[in-house]
């Protein structure tokens, strides 16, 4: 599953999708100041459309620092983080 996601996000700034299986969340990495929460929310909205299958739950895109910056539950919209 993070290979279609990852597949959905080709684009420059992303630069990984893991998924943590344990606690059901996909974590898109990347490039992303911390102030580019509108680009996060496109990018999490994108992997949502994918994501929510099986046991996933939940989404996170972290920016270049680490810091999430947009997150996202199963059955509610992407929202930026801060």
């Amino acid at each position: 599953m993070a290979g279609k996601v990852r597949e959905r996000l080709s684009r420059p700034g992303v630069k990984t999708v893991t998924v943590d299986a344990a606690c059901g969340t996909v974590t898109v990495a990347t490039t992303l100041s911390d102030g580019d929460a509108t680009t996060a929310r496109q990018l999490c909205d994108l992997a949502a459309e994918l994501a929510y299958s099986g046991s996933v739950n939940a989404l996170r895109v972290t920016g270049d620092s680490g810091k999430d910056l947009a997150v996202g539950a199963k059955g509610s919209p992407c929202r930026s983080a801060n």
